[in-house]
């Protein structure tokens, strides 16, 4: 799912699920009237959505019983109960599934601000020793490196790797300046 368009979707399955025992409901009614017309536009919309969302089983026997009609039985004839049994064991499959989803993904959107917030101290502790010419410095960047390549444009951490190996950790901390949070400025005198 793409978090550009995950709220939606997930909003659209839902409302499908919501729409379960309504669907049951008129289902039944339009058996028990005969309405094949409705019944079949009602199939052939369950069977859409829901074989786009993967319940093979339930987009079979809804074609299945759409092509019954199609073929002339009589709506009072169709063998509807194994259809809804499918279609009420499919919106408990999807909703487990969906929460299984829901649940990893704020797990992820957790682990990855964590990661965030480590990083972020991290460089910001790392440009506090290079500013003191601190010679930790040296262990927290070889600590750090990935964390520092995934930061930096490529050019820029050969330049760091290069900086820090030469103990240059003044051209090192420009480098990372642009990364670190700053407090207020001190006032200069002129």
């Amino acid at each position: 799912m793409s978090k550009q368009h995950q709220a939606q979707l997930v909003q659209m399955i839902n409302s499908m699920l919501a729409d379960t025992e309504t669907n049951i409901a008129l289902i039944q009614q339009y058996v028990l009237h005969n309405n094949t017309n409705e019944l079949q536009h009602l199939l052939h919309k369950l069977r859409g959505g829901y074989a786009t969302l993967g319940a093979e089983q339930l987009a079979n026997l809804s074609k299945t019983l759409e092509l019954t009609i199609e073929t002339g039985n009589n709506g009072q004839q169709l063998a509807i109960s194994p259809f809804i049994h499918v279609y009420r064991q499919t919106g408990v499959a999807i909703r487990a599934a969906l929460s299984q989803f829901q649940a990893n993904a704020i797990t992820t959107d957790i682990s990855l601000a964590l990661a965030d917030i480590q990083t972020t101290s991290t460089i910001s502790q790392l440009f506090t020793l290079l500013q003191q010419q601190d010679m930790h410095a040296v262990a927290l960047w070889h600590a750090n490196q990935a964390a520092l390549a995934h930061l930096l444009t490529p050019l820029a951490a050969v330049k760091f790797n290069r900086f820090i190996s030469e103990l240059n950790f003044a051209e090192a901390a420009t480098l990372l300046q642009p990364f670190v949070a700053t407090g207020p400025k001190a006032k200069t005198d002129d």
